[in-house]
C-alpha cells in the first residue's frame, strides 16, 4: 500500500497507530503500507520526538545557495517569459543574449531552473520537430515562399491570412489579414510587399488556388503577372508541404502565437495583431535554424525594383512571334490554331522548334509554358 501524494501524514500516522498497538508485526505492516522495516521505525521515532506535526515531509532546500540566480537574473528572465510565454530556455537564453539585457548570461538550463521555480509554464503545441537537413539560398530574395494558413473566422467574417516567408534569412515580407484567396486580392498586397522590399529571383506556392490551375502545362494570369515582373513561379510537388517547409514552420507558429485560442473582431484588429507579432518574429525572435541570429540580421530588401509601367518585351532573336487572341486563348500558326491559354490573351508569345518536326514549344518571355504537337490543332 504505497503512500498517496495527497494524504501522506495521514498515512503515516496510521502506520505509527498500528505499530502502537500491542503484539504488533512491524515486518508485516511495513510491506501493508509500502515501506520498508527501517522507514517505519524512522517514522515512529520522529512521532515519539515531535508530535502529528513530525510526520510531513522536511524541506531539504539549503539555508543558503551559493550559486542561485541574482534577483536581477531572475527579474530579467521572467520579463522575458512573460514577454514571449510560447519561447523555452534555450530560445529565451539567446533572446537576452541578442538584446544584451545581462553581462553573463545564464545558461539555458539556469533559465529552466527560474521559470520552475517561479511557476512560469512554456505554452508549446509539441509539434515542433527541428529539421535533420536543411536546404536554402545562398542570398536574400532569391526565392520567396508564399502560401495561405487555411482560414477562420472573425467576429464580422472569415480572414485568410497570406504569408510570404524569405528561404535564406526566413525573413516575414509579408504577413496580411485577406478576405478571400482571389488572385486579385493577392496581386494587390504582392504589389504593396513589391514596393516596400523589391521583387524577389522565384516564388515557390503550392498547386491550389489561387496560383494554381486545373490544368497544369496553363498559366494564371496572376503568373503572367508575375513573369511580366521578372519573377519566376514554381510550384511544389503535389503532397510535398515539405517543398515550403520554412512557410510551414512559419504558420506553426503564427497559430500557436496568435491564433491559438483568441477572438478578434476584424480583419483591422486581425492586421494589427499580425503586424505586432510580424516585428517581434522578424526582429527579436532567435530562430534555430540560422544560428540563433533574428530574420531581420539576416535580411536586406531586393536590388531588383518593382517596375508599375513595364515596357514590351523585345523577342528581337526568335524567328516566330504570334499574339495571342484577347479572347479565347488561341493563337495561329502554319494555318491552324491552337491553345495557349486564357491566361496569355492579347499576349505575344515566341515559338521555337524542339528535336522533332511536328512539335514546337511557346514561350512567353523568356519563360518556357509549354509543347505542342502540330496535330493537337482546333
Amino acid at each position: 500500500m504505497p503512500w498517496k501524494e495527497e494524504s501522506v501524514v495521514s498515512q503515516r500516522l496510521r502506520l505509527i497507530e498500528q505499530m502502537l498497538l500491542p503484539g504488533a508485526d512491524v515486518s508485516n505492516l511495513a510491506r501493508t503500507f509500502g515501506v520498508s522495516r527501517k522507514t517505519a521505525y524512522k517514522w515512529l521515532n520522529e512521532y515519539n520526538k515531535g508530535g502529528l506535526a513530525a510526520l510531513k515531509d522536511k524541506n531539504r532546500s539549503p539555508i543558503t545557495q551559493p550559486n542561485r540566480s541574482s534577483k536581477r537574473v531572475e527579474k530579467v528572465v521572467i520579463a522575458a517569459h512573460k514577454d514571449f510565454p510560447y519561447w523555452g530556455p534555450y530560445k529565451l537564453m539567446q533572446y537576452i543574449v541578442n538584446e544584451k539585457r545581462l553581462k553573463k548570461t545564464p545558461s539555458h538550463t539556469t533559465i529552466g531552473n527560474i521559470l520552475k521555480r517561479n511557476g512560469c509554464e512554456v505554452i508549446n503545441n509539441n509539434k515542433s520537430h527541428p529539421a535533420t537537413r536543411r536546404f536554402e539560398r545562398e542570398q536574400p530574395n532569391d526565392l520567396w515562399q508564399m502560401d495561405f494558413k487555411g482560414s477562420f473566422m472573425t467576429k464580422e467574417h472569415r480572414c485568410f491570412p497570406l504569408t510570404i516567408i524569405d528561404d535564406f534569412s526566413r525573413f516575414s515580407v509579408g504577413l496580411k489579414a485577406c478576405l478571400n484567396e482571389r488572385r486579385d486580392t493577392v496581386k494587390s498586397q504582392l504589389i504593396s510587399i513589391f514596393k516596400e522590399f523589391g521583387t524577389p529571383c522565384q516564388i515557390n506556392v503550392d498547386n491550389g488556388n489561387p496560383w494554381g490551375s486545373t490544368d497544369l502545362e496553363s498559366l494564371t494570369s496572376l503568373h503572367v503577372w508575375l513573369i511580366k515582373q521578372g519573377i519566376k513561379l514554381t510550384h511544389s510537388a503535389p503532397y510535398h508541404p515539405q517543398t515550403n517547409g520554412k512557410n510551414e514552420r512559419f504558420h506553426r507558429s503564427l497559430k500557436l502565437e496568435v491564433l491559438h485560442q483568441r477572438k478578434y473582431k476584424n480583419n483591422r484588429e486581425m492586421q494589427k495583431a499580425f503586424n505586432e507579432w510580424r516585428h517581434i518574429y522578424n526582429f527579436k525572435r532567435p530562430h534555430q535554424g540560422i544560428e540563433n541570429k533574428t530574420p531581420g540580421s539576416r535580411y536586406k530588401a531586393s536590388y531588383r525594383k518593382f517596375q508599375e509601367n513595364l515596357s514590351d518585351y523585345d523577342y528581337a532573336n526568335c524567328e516566330v512571334v504570334k499574339k495571342v487572341s484577347k479572347l479565347n486563348g488561341f493563337f495561329s500558326f502554319k494555318g491552324k490554331r491552337y491553345r495557349a491559354g486564357k491566361a496569355l490573351n492579347n499576349e505575344y508569345i515566341a515559338i521555337k522548334e524542339t528535336d522533332r518536326s511536328d512539335q514546337f514549344a511557346i514561350y512567353f518571355m523568356d519563360s518556357f509554358i509549354k509543347k505542342f504537337d502540330l496535330k493537337e490543332s482546333v
